[in-house]
C-alpha cells in the first residue's frame, strides 16, 4: 500500500488519524495535518476491520494498537 510512502515516524505525544469517506477513500493526518490520501479501497476496509469493528478480524493486534488486554 502507498501508505508506507506517507507515514512518517512517530514520537510519543503524536497524533495519527484517518478520514475514510463513502467510497472507502481515505485521508490521513499527522498531528492535525493533512500528510496523504489514499484511493485504494483496500486500504481503508482492513484499517477499519483492524481499528473500528468489535469483531476485528485481527482481535489480538487491535487489542495490541488500543493497548487492551
Amino acid at each position: 500500500w502507498e501508505v508506507m510512502n506517507i507515514m512518517s515516524d512517530v514520537s510519543k505525544n503524536d497524533v495519527i488519524s484517518i478520514n475514510v469517506n463513502s467510497d472507502w477513500k481515505s485521508t490521513l493526518y499527522f498531528n492535525g495535518e493533512i500528510i496523504g490520501a489514499l484511493e485504494e479501497s483496500n486500504f481503508s476496509k482492513a484499517f477499519a476491520a483492524i481499528w473500528l469493528s468489535e469483531q476485528s478480524n485481527r482481535p489480538k493486534l487491535r487489542n495490541d494498537l488500543l493497548k487492551r488486554e
